[in-house]
């Protein structure tokens, strides 16, 4: 009789903080002795029972997150660039250019301004509760989808503690599934007069057809959740961003993807609403208190999504 191997738990939020902050070391990119590039982008992916049980004080863990951050970038800076450490570098290398002063300078910068932290649920049906992995992206966050693959590196935990990490390639996808092809590298291809814009990396799941000012588009959703919104020059952080008028929000409304249900399901958070099929969403921002309710409406596997009654998108399910 063979022992049974221990149950997964759910991994706590101190688990996840532990595993981004280990993505972070391990995706350095040295370049010399005076400069090595640290990533800022991380996307967590978890268990769906896990998200959601979760999923209520992501923020909280994503501050909490930015913190340790912080203070592991200025251990790295303190403990692997010392003051005469890097004095020394700066002598050996007989740089005229720099300065003794510039040589004092931080040596481990990250890649974009601030952290950026993601969640999304896994779509291996196979992972176990306790399942937490960390896509790690040194390139900054990119205004349009059309952006080029990023550098990227995986960090997983394990139920032992250990970590893992490898580096991802061009379009490789966390979780392999053979009933989908792996795109392997963003595209840009216009078919029938619209731009197809796909995702580096991902089982495609739905696929998102409309019209803003750029002309017709459309968008394949390869996530378990993605950001839909009007897209602007700041770099934030939108997965589907629209060129339209400023009623639609700079952050709309969230489309999730649930593997074990198969459903899709929507959460409006805008300023002026968001309709399916003509009928309206309930709002998940409250009005009057602007607090997050949290609230995740089921949308059919075809449908048509309405952003403020001036931008309209055909959604199609592809699972």
């Amino acid at each position: 009789m063979t022992a049974k191997e221990p149950k997964s738990t759910r991994p706590d939020a101190r688990k996840i903080i532990d595993t981004i902050v280990e993505a972070m070391r391990e995706g350095t990119e040295p370049f010399d002795d005076a400069f090595n590039l640290v990533p800022s982008e991380f996307d967590v992916e978890l268990h769906p029972d896990a998200y959601t049980e979760l999923e209520s004080i992501f923020p909280i863990i994503e501050e909490r997150a930015g913190v340790r951050l912080d203070q592991e970038l200025d251990l790295l800076n303190r403990s692997g660039g010392s003051l005469l450490g890097r004095m020394t570098a700066w002598l050996k290398r007989g740089n005229a250019q720099d300065t003794p002063e510039q040589a004092t300078t931080a040596r481990f910068k990250p890649a974009g301004y601030g952290w950026r932290i993601r969640f999304s649920m896994t779509l291996d049906l196979e992972a176990g509760l306790g399942y937490v992995a960390v896509i790690a992206q040194l390139a900054a966050t990119q205004p349009s989808n059309l952006a080029g693959p990023k550098t990227r590196r995986l960090t997983i935990r394990g139920d032992d503690g250990q970590f893992k990490t490898r580096k991802l390639g061009d379009g490789e996808r966390v979780t392999p599934s053979p009933a989908e092809p792996v795109s392997k590298t963003a595209t840009a291809a216009h078919t029938g007069g619209a731009t197809e814009e796909t995702a580096p990396a991902g089982r495609a799941l739905a696929r998102l057809s409309f019209k803003d000012d750029d002309g017709p588009r459309t968008f394949t959703m390869n996530k378990t959740e993605i950001v839909v919104g009007r897209g602007d020059d700041d770099g934030y952080p939108i997965d589907l961003a629209l060129r339209t008028l400023p009623d639609v929000s700079r952050e709309h409304l969230r489309l999730r993807f649930e593997p074990t249900r198969k459903a899709f399901l929507i959460k409006d958070i805008s300023s002026y609403g968001t309709t399916i099929d003509g009928r309206p969403v309930p709002p998940s921002i409250d009005k009057a208190t602007r607090e997050d309710c949290n609230h995740w409406e089921p949308i059919p596997t075809e449908t048509t999504l309405g952003l403020a009654g001036v931008l309209f998108i055909d959604f199609k399910s592809l699972v």
